[in-house]
């Protein structure tokens, strides 16, 4: 891997700054499946692995930081990437040698390949001691002395699949033939939006020690209130390569579906089990989460 990165970062005022940066990345040598052809004894082929894939990673990333001023710290950073090669993973060419009995090399976007993204950290908290510029108490009490509230948003384009022409039933243990409809990895999924919410409070308990030649012991608490994906929208994460859809492959509506439909014993019981099973809920990003907790330091 040769990774290369060249940036600069720009004062604005006392509290902020942009900063810039341009990235490239070349990884090579990487694991691929490889057809043999001719081989002995029998004429025919085998397929196993070899060091022959390769790609690259190029980027440009933007940033604005905000030091915390009143209370609020901002941390706004944007990255536009570019990621090309000839495999995403170790299989990725299977299909393709099958086809053309050829080891070539073909370049399109890996899997990862995320073109925009975006992510905005919000963060809004009091200090304590001289620092403390909250409500008080009477008596002087600072209420809401390390307390926070910390708000991540993250905004990105969506992933790349290769769309295919025929639909297949995906719930089969050995998926039948299909073939790709463009290039490699030519069809992108949907934007994905999320935010991730924390709430938490610090403090300090002093224990007394019951012996005098022991020192007091210090114990730091931090309480807080996480919640993930607090829109519970349901971002596509993976898609069926035919219809598109993260929830319907588009098996049983083909003119090859139909035919394992009316033979089954009880279609309806059929199609409704094969919708369910291809309602695959790793499709989906994870759903609204709820965490109370609590640290403790000493």
């Amino acid at each position: 891997t040769i990774d290369f990165q060249i940036g600069f970062k720009q004062k604005l005022n006392k509290s902020s700054a942009l900063t810039f940066s341009a990235y490239f990345k070349e990884f090579k040598n990487q694991v691929q499946v490889r057809r043999y052809d001719g081989v002995f004894p029998n004429p025919g082929e085998y397929y196993s692995y070899d060091n022959i894939d390769f790609g690259t990673t190029k980027g440009f990333e933007f940033g604005y930081e905000l030091r915390r001023t009143n209370n609020i710290k901002l941390n706004v950073n944007y990255t536009l990437q570019f990621a090309d090669g000839t495999g995403s993973d170790d299989e990725t060419q299977l299909q393709v040698v099958r086809n053309s009995a050829e080891n070539f090399r073909n370049v399109s976007a890996l899997d990862f390949d995320s073109r925009h993204k975006i992510n905005v950290v919000v963060d809004y908290r009091f200090g304590s001691g001289d620092d403390y510029n909250g409500p008080t108490t009477k008596n002087g009490g600072q209420i809401l002395s390390n307390f926070g509230v910390n708000l991540l948003t993250q905004v990105r384009s969506g992933t790349p699949y290769t769309k295919q022409i025929n639909a297949s039933d995906e719930r089969a243990v050995i998926p039948g033939r299909v073939n790709a409809e463009g290039t490699i990895n030519g069809s992108r999924i949907g934007w994905n939006f999320n935010m991730d919410l924390k709430i938490n409070k610090s403090f300090d308990v002093a224990i007394k020690s019951k012996k005098e030649d022991k020192d007091d012991t210090n114990l730091s608490f931090d309480i807080y209130l996480r919640v993930d994906n607090i829109l519970g929208l349901a971002n596509v994460r993976d898609v069926y390569r035919f219809t598109g859809s993260p929830s319907d492959d588009g098996w049983l509506g083909s003119a090859q579906g139909q035919v394992v439909v009316n033979n089954a014993d009880n279609p309806q019981s059929y199609s409704d089990l094969y919708k369910a099973g291809v309602n695959d809920q790793t499709n989906y990003s994870l759903p609204r989460r709820i965490f109370i907790g609590a640290s403790i330091f000493f």
